[in-house]
């Protein structure tokens, strides 16, 4: 039987973690190209990196609390990932098109999607 508090407080620290993992992002893509650190594609490298790391070990200690090995669950994570990146691409592609929906109200949809389809997916298969 499904403990919904159990599953609510999950959401919420999962909810919270990609949030932290957001501004990392947005801090290290924007902030080195402002300090004149490194070049902004550059930058948009390191944060993609950085935020990744970052999501996947607060979402494994933090949200998770998983048990499973990381040579166990680093590859469902990274397969997790390439799957959001294909289908959101499709997904966007394929409103903006034949729906003819704006770019960013598809981007918002599909970003809602994915997260709750990937809160499932990592509750279930990847921690």
């Amino acid at each position: 039987m499904t403990d919904w508090r159990d599953v609510s407080s999950r959401l919420g620290r999962y909810t919270f973690v990609g949030v932290l993992t957001l501004a990392l992002f947005i801090g290290l893509s924007n902030g080195l190209p402002y300090l004149e650190i490194v070049q902004p594609g550059i930058a948009t490298g390191v944060a993609i990196v950085a935020s990744g790391v970052f999501n996947y070990s607060f979402h494994r200690l933090y949200t998770f609390g998983s048990v499973r090995s990381v040579a166990s669950s680093l590859p469902r994570y990274v397969l997790l990932l390439l799957t959001n990146a294909f289908l959101g691409s499709i997904f966007v592609s394929a409103s903006i098109s034949w729906l003819k929906i704006e770019p960013l109200v598809a981007n918002l949809a599909c970003a809602a999607a994915i997260t709750l389809l990937s809160f499932l997916v990592m509750r279930s298969k990847v921690m």
